[in-house]
């Protein structure tokens, strides 16, 4: 793994400006993050939430954070972090702040990769302890089936309520980061919910990146639902000649 791999995992085909870090955890390993946009532009996602929120629903603790150098060639630029913005973070999460001067990540880091595990109920159930939700007590969990394996999400929330995100978005901005391309299924928890149904935030954020997908909602441990991602959010906004103009 290298910056310029990390690189190509970005989607941003509406700005075209990439955004990439890694969180370090407790444990050793490094958590990828990459910026991913949507065409509902209040909806993408910053490399550090990609980034943080992977080490947390992993049940590890963020102890740094490293980025790249400024300029990564000459042709692509990579936004430095500004002091106040890690500072908004590391007022949650205390990370120590390593600028990495070359292209390359430290020689025998150990990269986060999800291991091949079964859906289950009881699996869901275990990723309710990882919630981190002082604000709301709502916990959710989530299991995203990819083409590279099964990620896991859990709900993460912060004092600045904008900056946190639904488990759903934790396990796709997880996925799309670790080099994930295609989302099939995605199955959902929230033990406190009657009914359970992803939020508008998340069912434009699937109608982006799974439309063709499938959800999965577990009421309990023998009450499911299964739908189309398309049926969730009929008429979605898609503006596809913008995303044909970026690619």
């Amino acid at each position: 793994m290298n910056w310029v791999e990390l690189q190509k995992r970005c989607y941003t085909p509406y700005s075209c400006n990439c955004d990439m870090c890694m969180v370090v955890g407790r444990s050793g390993l490094f958590y990828p993050g990459v910026r991913i946009e949507n065409i509902s532009f209040s909806l993408s996602v910053e490399a550090i939430q990609t980034a943080l929120f992977s080490c947390l629903s992993e049940g590890d603790e963020p102890v740094k954070l490293v980025i790249p150098k400024a300029e990564l060639n000459e042709s692509n630029t990579v936004y430095r972090k500004k002091p106040n913005r890690i500072g908004e973070w590391s007022g949650y999460y205390p990370m120590k702040v390593n600028e990495v001067a070359d292209p390359g990540m430290a020689g025998g880091a150990r990269i986060f990769q999800t291991e091949e595990k079964k859906v289950s109920f009881s699996r869901l159930q275990a990723l309710i302890q990882r919630c981190v939700i002082p604000y709301s007590t709502f916990p959710v969990s989530a299991l995203l089936e990819t083409d590279i394996g099964i990620f896991s999400g859990a709900n993460m929330e912060l004092a600045d309520w904008q900056k946190g995100l639904c488990a759903e978005r934790v396990a796709m901005s997880k996925a799309l980061s670790c080099g994930a391309k295609v989302f099939s299924r995605i199955h959902i928890y929230a033990p406190k919910s009657d009914f359970v149904s992803p939020c508008g935030a998340c069912r434009q954020v699937m109608a982006e990146h799974m439309l063709n997908g499938e959800v999965v909602l577990y009421h309990n441990e023998h009450e499911i639902t299964r739908l189309p991602v398309s049926a969730l959010l009929p008429y979605q906004f898609v503006a596809s000649s913008l995303y044909k103009q970026h690619k």
